[in-house]
């Protein structure tokens, strides 16, 4: 599934974020996930946080009910 718009909706634990996916799928909901990273305010250096996240997007016109969805 593709979307136009993206949303970033949560991150979440990587051992559940494949799962997620599954969900959202079966709600016919557009979906991704992307490793989450955070920048140093000052050095702008990005790295990954401890411990690891997956960043969860889904298709913006509908993130209200991936919202619902996920929670």
């Amino acid at each position: 599934m593709d979307a136009p718009l993206w949303y970033p909706l949560r991150d979440v634990d990587p051992r559940v974020g494949e799962h997620l996916l599954d969900v959202l799928a079966d709600a016919g909901i557009a979906a991704y996930l992307e490793p989450s990273t955070d920048v140093a305010p000052y050095t702008r250096n990005v790295y990954l946080p401890s411990p690891p996240s997956d960043r969860l997007f889904v298709d913006r016109a509908r993130h209200p009910e991936a919202r619902a969805v996920v929670e």
